[in-house]
């Protein structure tokens, strides 16, 4: 499922409307529409980020397509939507960093 059919799914779940959701994302329900309508039009990373936001849902959660458990907790969620912007060499660099305080 791509993340377009994935937010259609998600909002069907929640009983949300496009509109509502534009309402609660801050974005224009034009744009939300033009995801759909247009072949090659896909959301920025910056509007995945406020759909996730209104619909109570993590980055980590729209992207995952498996049986995985996902953190339901608040402060998980915020650690995966950070995670998720990382490059490889910050991902490298934080999980050394988390080793060296568990290790203490």
């Amino acid at each position: 499922m791509d993340i377009k059919q994935k937010i259609k799914y998600i909002l069907k779940q929640q009983n949300m409307s496009v509109y509502s959701l534009a309402a609660k994302a801050d974005l224009s329900t034009a744009c939300i529409n033009n995801w759909y309508s247009k072949r090659d039009y896909e959301p920025s990373l910056n509007a995945l980020r406020k759909i996730c936001d209104a619909l109570n849902i993590s980055l980590a959660e729209l992207f995952y397509d498996g049986d995985a458990v996902i953190p339901a907790d608040d402060r998980a969620r915020e650690f995966f939507n950070y995670w998720s912007v990382l490059n490889d060499e910050q991902k490298d660099n934080l999980i050394k960093f988390i080793k060296s305080i568990v290790s203490e």
